[in-house]
């Protein structure tokens, strides 16, 4: 949080990215909400960044925080082919020369990497000077603790399910997992997916979830993307490595065919 607050304060605009679940808009609300304390005007970019070029105001003194979460999303191939990181990055050299504006944007890792391979003008406008990468590798002990304690406090589970995280300080389990995940420590403090969960089963809940960490993208999996997605994650992943983009194009035509077929 400081070091963004800093490159803020330095620069006007941070790119937040890193992995899924790793707390890039968790960290990005912190930032806006400090921001708003100080007198900042919030405006939170849902789509396209002329939404911020037509609230953008010149008047030096006005204070304005712009928010553009997962700019690119999942639409980043359309978002370069329509030259939409042309706009992004001509809108942040506009905040870094303008007083009293910020511009703070989040993005997935695998997603901007790709973005930049793309699209050359991430390079050619020095966009990685505005980058601020986290992983969890940056979370020392106490700030997992930290953040499993905040989960904790904010849960609506009962002291009785709280008392088997605290026994004989099963915590430290959680704190040092290989798969430790801030986003895997909101699902497992979330009485509303413990659907059935009893007391007495809930640290053997908490430790498959951590030994099985996909589990938490079921739901994404299987309500958030469309059947092409679908599909199209199949076929990576039974390949169980590196796939060729030409192979897998021609692969994915054929199977669509097949489900289009039955």
């Amino acid at each position: 949080f400081d070091e963004c607050l800093d490159k803020l304060e330095k620069d006007n605009c941070v790119v937040i990215s890193g992995d899924p679940g790793v707390g890039k808009t968790t960290l990005a609300e912190q930032l806006c909400l400090q921001l708003l304390l100080n007198g900042y005007e919030f405006i939170r970019i849902n789509s396209d960044i002329s939404e911020a070029e037509k609230v953008f105001s010149v008047d030096p003194k006005t204070k304005q925080v712009f928010y553009f979460d997962d700019f690119l999303g999942r639409n980043y191939l359309y978002a370069i082919e329509g030259k939409s990181d042309s706009n992004i990055t001509k809108f942040i050299s506009r905040v870094k020369k303008a007083p009293n504006k910020k511009f703070i944007l989040t993005s997935r890792t695998i997603i901007l990497n790709r973005a930049k391979q793309l699209g050359e003008i991430f390079y050619n406008d020095n966009f990685d000077s505005n980058e601020y990468g986290i992983s969890l590798s940056k979370l020392k002990d106490l700030d997992k603790a930290k953040i499993l304690y905040n989960h904790l406090w904010h849960s609506s589970l009962s002291e009785d399910f709280i008392d088997e995280v605290v026994f004989k300080k099963r915590y430290w389990q959680i704190i040092r997992h290989r798969n430790y995940n801030p986003r895997l420590v909101e699902f497992v403090t979330d009485s509303y997916k413990m659907s059935g969960v009893k007391v007495g089963d809930y640290w053997d809940y908490i430790l498959h979830a951590l030994d099985h960490p996909s589990m938490i993208w079921k739901y994404a999996y299987d309500t958030q993307v469309n059947d092409a997605a679908r599909l199209f994650v199949s076929l990576v992943v039974m390949n169980g490595g590196n796939l060729d983009e030409a192979i897998l194009e021609r692969a994915f035509g054929k199977l669509v065919e097949e489900v289009d077929k039955d």
